[in-house]
Parts: C-alpha cells; structure tokens; sequence
C-alpha cells in the first residue's frame, strides 16, 4: 500500500539563515568602513590610567563630548581607554542602516543576504511581509542581541522553536522560508492550521498529496462536509476522540498524523523518529 508521507516544515532552513546572516554582517562593517573614511573619517586614541575606575570615568565623560565610541580595559596592572572617534555620515550609519535594511527587506521580502540564499521572510499565508511589518522585525534586534550585541537569545530561538522564530519574527507575525514557498500559506507541523486543505501546493509522495482527494474507489467514499469522523466501511472505527479525514490528516492530541491502513485493518500514526507508520492505540 501506498502512503502519502507528512508535510515537511517549510521553515526547516536554520543552516542557510545564519549563512545570510554572516553575509549580511560583513556587508553593514564593509560599508560602515568606507563611509566613515568617505563622510568624516575616524580618530582613534588610547590613554592609560593607574585604576580600572579611572579608565571607566574617563570614558563616562568622552561621551558626553564626543560622537563614537569608548572602551575601558585592563591588561595586567595596565588600565586602557581606548576611543574610536567617527564624524559626519559616519556618525548616523547604524540608524541609517536600520532604515535602509527594513525598507529593502519589505519590498524585497529578504535582506542581501536571504537573497543570495534563497530565503525569503513572509508572512503566515505566504505573502511579502511590507515594510511595517519589516520596521518590527527589525527593531526587535535589539532583544535577539541583547547579550553582548552578539543575537545568541535570537539564535537559541531560531533553533529551539517551532517554526524556527526569534523574537523579531514571533513580534511581527513573520516566518523565514524558502523562496520556492512565497505565495503558499507556511506550514509548520504542530503550529499552522490548515493541514490537508487546498492550495498548499505540497507535492504528493507515492500517493494523494495534502488537500487532494483519493480516486474513486481507492479509499472508499470520501468524508462529507462537517462529518468528524471517518473510517471505511466494514473497518475498525477511529481511535477515539480523533478527527479525521480521507488519507493522511493532522491529529493535534497526539501531534502526528494518522490514516487508517487496510492492509494491517488498522489505524496507524507517522513516528518521525522510525520514520515509518505505527499502529496506535484505538
């Protein structure tokens, strides 16, 4: 017999995000470096002191008077206040940058570096996100970096929840998926609705693909509309408590999918550890 397999997560795409990340990166500190050196250049100086508070007040106080970027720091019994001072367009780089980024990113639906991946952020149904939406997920850059500038709480989210969102994407309603998914609604196992409906365009594997009905006959009648349960004539009736509908369908109690199977006169659930169907308890 053959079974149409699950849906795949369409935001299964960690791996190239951090890519487009990087690239992302060294683009923002290639062009940071030119305009300061085209719009003001940038002065660099260090001074020692014999204290770390020393080095710290006195860094309190360059801030005060001047427009860049000061750093206290001890070597041995050596205390340093190391400043990097910028001028002109150098000084408004990163706001800038922040506005040009969104911008890019809601009309193109992805930054330099999620185009150069093939990645695309979207919103729940599949659309371009606009640059409101974008505005939002930018910003919240500040919460994803907030150790240390460094986006670890970002990327300890991207890898640990469903649909691979940081607080950014979770804020602004978005997802990141590849760019053959744009105009389908997204579809996270466990998270999205719609399972099994038309127009998710999933390609059927050795059988009815998701949102497609089964030839006349192959599985017995189709189920009418509004009908909560189904089981083919003469065969054993659905686990208890369980939704279902012609061929394989999501069932949220247990959080995988099941379909019955004639072969075993059974109803079976897909284990994404065995990577095969197993009988379920009715």
């Amino acid at each position: 017999m053959t079974y149409a397999q699950p849906v795949t997560d369409s935001t299964s795409v960690v791996g190239r995000r951090i890519g487009a990340w990087f690239i992302d990166l060294i683009i923002y500190l290639i062009l940071s470096f030119v305009i300061t050196l085209a719009f003001g250049g940038a002065t660099s100086e260090t001074h020692d002191f014999t204290s770390k508070t020393a080095a710290q007040s006195y860094c309190t106080t360059w801030r005060d008077d001047h427009k860049g970027f000061c750093f206290a720091s001890q070597d041995g019994e050596k205390d340093t206040a190391f400043t990097i001072e910028t001028g002109g367009l150098g000084s408004y780089w990163l706001p800038i940058h922040f506005v040009l980024f969104s911008v890019l990113q809601g009309l193109l639906g992805a930054s330099i570096g999620k185009l150069l991946v093939g990645l695309r952020v979207v919103t729940p149904d599949g659309k371009q996100i606009g640059i409101g939406r974008s505005f939002a997920r930018t910003a919240l850059w500040i919460v994803d970096a907030i150790t240390c500038a460094l986006p670890i709480l970002g990327g300890i989210l991207m890898l640990s929840t469903k649909g691979h969102r940081r607080v950014g994407d979770m804020a602004a309603g978005t997802y990141v998926i590849d760019k053959s998914g744009v105009g389908r609604p997204v579809v996270v196992p466990g998270v999205t609705s719609g399972y099994g409906t038309p127009g998710y365009g999933q390609q059927p594997y050795g059988g009815a693909g998701y949102g497609q009905q089964p030839a006349a006959g192959a599985w017995g009648a189709a189920p009418q509309p509004g009908t909560s349960t189904w089981a083919p004539s003469g065969d054993a009736a659905a686990p208890a408590g369980t939704a279902t509908a012609e061929g394989p369908t999501w069932d949220a109690a247990r959080n995988a999918y099941i379909q019955y199977d004639r072969d075993q006169g059974a109803w079976v659930q897909w284990s994404d550890a065995a990577q095969a169907w197993r009988p379920i308890d009715q």
